[in-house]
């Protein structure tokens, strides 16, 4: 360690040593020395679910060691976490969340030291967990990556292992008296100087096994409840492949059991990512090749195991996505293998975290019933005749249920769920039945995205009918401040109708685009708007030309240097309908 950091070091253990006996009494609940009596396998055991608080603490900007302040939080498009947002997650079933964290554009570039008004953010946040009685997982995150400074390098290897020491000197430390529901894990996915994700070389497996112990280690000797915590150690990439774990050496460790094992399994990846719409259908055998190499080179080795992230995107193809979700998770659980769903807020939410929504709830329960060895029957809300889809035909057969032309229907027909079947329900399929023309009708597909590297500041709102965006910097380029609706699919040789209802607290001049929601987010058509103080309604209409695409999105590009800042928009009333 640098001699300037070992001295402010000492001095702030003393000072977290006395701030920690105050905490105590502030939460108890948190901060009391527990038994410790559960192994690894025993935490394992006892996680039902896991879900990942993604794009929030773990956003970052630019690549430069810096200071950057609190508003990282918040700059990929995601509220401040709120303890209301954790409330949400736990009523639902799940009792684990993982956190993850980036550290390095918190820190002094000097000394290694991490913001005192971060690492307070932090424990806001881990205490939100652990106050609902779930497990927490806290970790390093995109430190490493393809952006990130830490690599399964010998590259620099002096100079990373010590800064990566230095980071979990301060995090074990300001940790040291939490409870046994308080998880550490080293680092992401961590990836050599190549960015190589498949085929690793040796080199780089063995820095992988060397941070590891480095990460047991500095944990181990960090002193309070931190000498018997369980821990958690990646692979290579977090990879579940055998070309990554037939490298992996479990570290050596003070205390016995107390180890698990993670990896992120994406597969198969073509169907569960953002970046291929065209492939919406999955085969079993690609889960199984990863989750059964997992199995026998771990578990079947009594070493536990959790899949950290998992997920795949909206493709409209709900049938697939639920088929995957309930096989994906009823697999790991017959290997005794613990899965954390990656939510990211965006295409991979299960929750809208400003509304306090469940998103996807279909897969929610089936998540959860498959976690709890039960099994899930989809819901066909709608599907009143049984034929597998909800249109106009479903309308009239419960118009002929309700004047008792038939005599039975089926329990699809409870649009609202009260165990009555009455005119209610039929107004609510009836305005099912209109909003799935409105491809844009789902509030939760509104996100936004604000790049603070292109110094950028931002603040996205749901209002009635719409959403409004606060533009404080406009950053350097027109998309660096942007709201957009996502997850729509647009079908070749097809004419739309796109309108909406915009207004502007001042004037100004920004474009929006109907585009890619992947790969070069190129536009397939695009459109200037002149903004004023008086609500103004724009309709136009344009023929999709290009293959299907089931992954586009409406963007309105609100930054850049032309911009007059602050201002703030309102976008209500958005449709896009097809004509043809």
């Amino acid at each position: 360690m640098k001699l300037n950091f070992k001295k402010f070091f000492c001095f702030s253990i003393a000072c977290a040593m006395i701030v920690s006996c105050f905490n105590m009494f502030g939460h108890a609940k948190i901060e009391t020395s527990a038994d410790f009596e559960k192994n690894a396998q025993q935490v394992v055991d006892e996680i039902i679910l896991g879900w990942n608080l993604g794009n929030s603490l773990d956003s970052y900007t630019g690549t430069a060691i810096k200071n950057s302040g609190l508003s990282s939080e918040t700059s990929w498009g995601n509220p401040a976490t709120t303890q209301e947002i954790i409330d949400m997650v736990k009523d639902t079933g799940i009792n684990a969340i993982r956190v993850p964290v980036t550290w390095y554009n918190h820190m002094d570039a000097d000394t290694y030291e991490i913001d005192e008004a971060w690492l307070n953010r932090v424990k806001d946040v881990v205490n939100y967990v652990l106050e609902d009685g779930m497990y927490c997982i806290l970790n390093v995150h995109h430190d490493t990556g393809e952006n990130g400074w830490l690599r399964a390098s010998r590259n620099n290897f002096e100079q990373n292992a010590e800064m990566f020491t230095a980071i979990w000197e301060q995090v074990s430390e300001e940790f040291a008296d939490y409870n046994d529901k308080l998880l550490f894990e080293g680092f992401n996915e961590i990836l050599n100087d190549s960015n190589e994700w498949v085929n690793p070389d040796t080199e780089a497996l063995e820095v992988v096994n060397e941070l590891n112990q480095i990460f047991v280690d500095t944990v181990r000797n960090s002193g309070g409840n931190n000498d018997k915590r369980n821990l958690i150690v990646n692979t290579y990439c977090a990879g579940g492949n055998s070309a990554v774990t037939r490298g992996f050496i479990l570290p050596d460790d003070s205390i016995p059991d107390r180890l698990i094992v993670e990896a992120h399994v994406y597969q198969p990846f073509y169907f569960t990512s953002e970046f291929y719409p065209d492939v919406t259908t999955w085969s079993q055998k690609d889960v199984n090749a990863y989750i059964d190499n997992l199995y026998e080179t771990f578990v079947k080795q009594d070493i536990p195991v959790i899949i950290g992230e998992f997920g795949c995107v909206e493709k409209n193809n709900a049938d697939q996505r639920l088929s995957w979700t309930q096989y994906y998770v009823q697999h790991c659980i017959e290997y005794g293998i613990k899965c954390f769903w990656w939510d990211n807020g965006s295409q991979y939410k299960l929750f809208n975290r400003r509304t306090l929504n469940i998103t996807e709830p279909e897969l929610l329960n089936a998540m959860l019933a498959a976690a709890n060895g039960e099994e899930y029957i989809a819901n066909m809300q709608g599907d009143v005749n049984n034929d597998g889809v909800v249109d106009v035909k479903d309308v009239k057969y419960l118009q002929d249920y309700l004047h008792q032309r038939v005599t039975s229907i089926s329990i699809n027909a409870d649009m609202n769920q009260d165990n009555m079947i009455n005119i209610y329900d039929l107004c609510l399929l009836k305005n099912l039945l209109l909003a799935q023309k409105n491809l844009c009708a789902n509030e939760n597909n509104w996100n936004s995205w604000t790049d603070t590297a292109e110094h950028a500041e931002s603040e996205f709102f749901y209002i009635n009918k719409g959403v409004s965006m606060l533009v404080t910097s406009g950053g350097n380029y027109e998309w660096n401040a942007q709201c957009y609706y996502e997850n729509i699919t647009l079908e070749q040789e097809t004419t739309y109708q796109i309108s909406f209802d915009y207004v502007s607290d001042s004037e100004q001049s920004t474009s929006f685009h109907i585009m890619q929601g992947h790969d070069e987010y190129l536009p397939y058509f695009s459109d200037s708007l002149k903004w004023t103080t008086e609500i103004q309604h724009y309709e136009e209409t344009f023929t999709y030309i290009s293959a299907t695409d089931k992954n586009c999105r409406i963007g309105f590009n609100l930054g850049g240097v032309g911009v007059d800042v602050p201002f703030e928009i309102k976008i209500t009333n958005l449709k896009l309908v097809r004509i043809n």
